[in-house]
């Protein structure tokens, strides 16, 4: 009856970024809403909506990660990084809760807190000085991000001559490195 929303996804990624072994990753998501107007009436509220949701992405690391890059000379080339074949997929897995609200016909709120934690993240991490490789991508970070967001919308005139609408967003992130390896 429109009250509750349900949503599913799954999909498997493959990509030569990685190494061999680790090319393909399966990412997934889930999300659901409860839509509260439909229950109960409530004045001057046209929507009311609790959502949450949890997920999980991943970035590729940069293409040239898995392959030793040279710096060339005016008659040698002298190593740079040196390339890692066993890079895997870093994850982002990501919760968010949030609320959307339609109200006096002509107004709308949505508010949204997120967390989500990185693991496996890329760096690029100096090599001790007996190789003749300075540095090589790894997979050895993790941050956690907080995010609060809120955006609201006015339809301050809707005539058949004139619209005039107001928007305002806001957003706050929280960053921390939680680990380096």
């Amino acid at each position: 009856d429109d009250r509750i929303i349900l949503g599913v996804m799954g999909r498997r990624d493959g990509s030569s970024s990685f190494g061999i072994d680790e090319r393909y990753q399966f990412f997934y998501r889930g999300s659901i809403a409860y839509r509260l107007s439909e229950d109960i009436e409530i004045n001057n509220i046209d929507e009311f909506k609790i959502r949450a949701s949890y997920g999980t992405s991943g970035p590729r690391p940069p293409f040239q990660a898995q392959f030793e890059t040279y710096t060339p000379g005016p008659t040698t080339l002298t190593p740079h990084v040196l390339g890692n074949a066993e890079i895997k997929p870093s994850i982002v897995a990501e919760t968010e809760i949030g609320v959307d609200i339609a109200f006096l016909d002509r107004f709308s709120a949505t508010m949204n807190y997120a967390v989500s934690n990185i693991t496996n993240d890329y760096l690029q991490a100096p090599l001790t000085s007996d190789n003749p490789f300075s540095s090589q991508w790894q997979n050895v970070g993790e941050i956690q991000n907080s995010t609060i967001e809120l955006g609201i919308n006015a339809n301050l005139i809707n005539t058949k001559d004139l619209q005039s609408n107001f928007n305002f967003s806001f957003a706050t992130v929280d960053q921390k490195v939680t680990d380096l390896g």
